[in-house]
């Protein structure tokens, strides 16, 4: 039904649309690129169900990770989605995905970005060692990252970072990083 309304959307895939989660893999959320498993992710969520939207970009492993264009009031808006994946244990989005990511900011540099991926804050608003990697080589890195959505830790917290771009001791730019997972949460309809 999202699909069918015209509505752009887009998807983040998560450690339980790859089969990184215990009942599945034995390590769990910690396994590796090599033994993921997106095949149901991209029969149902792949490049092939996104491609003809207005809104679509490109994707990276057939929408592993991709991202949506859009223009709201003449402002244009980059949604970039990181998928779920290990180059290391611990780090849930792979340098694989972070290298892409950068080749697409690199060529959209005139975008506000909206970063979304599955996992990047916890509960109490501290990044994970995910989020760190994430906000040291993409939202330090690139101006135009405004916001960062993710989920994957139950709770919701957010935390925003001023940021000295140009080096002159004065923030350039304000950072938003939401989490929001009620997952767990029946009375928040989880």
């Amino acid at each position: 039904p999202l699909l069918a309304s015209g509505l752009p959307l887009g998807v983040s895939s998560g450690n339980h649309d790859v089969g990184a989660i215990s009942s599945y893999h034995p390590k769990g959320v910690n396994a590796l690129d090599s033994e993921l498993v997106y095949d149901y992710f991209w029969d149902y969520l792949g490049e092939d169900v996104f491609k003809d939207f207005p809104h679509y970009g490109e994707s990276f492993q057939n929408n592993r990770s991709h991202y949506d264009l859009l223009t709201v009031d003449g402002h244009p808006f980059l949604i970039l989605y990181l998928g779920w994946g290990s180059s290391f244990p611990y780090l849930h989005v792979s340098s694989q995905d972070i290298a892409w990511a950068k080749a697409v900011l690199d060529a959209h540099p005139d975008y506000t970005v909206i970063l979304a991926t599955h996992e990047y804050l916890r509960a109490n608003g501290t990044r994970t060692p995910t989020g760190e990697k994430v906000f040291s080589e993409l939202v330090k890195e690139y101006g135009n990252v405004k916001f960062v959505f993710s989920g994957h830790l139950n709770g919701s917290a957010k935390l925003i970072d001023y940021l000295d771009d140009d080096g002159d001791g004065i923030a350039d730019r304000r950072v938003l990083q939401l989490l929001t997972n009620f997952q767990e949460e029946e009375d928040l309809y989880g």
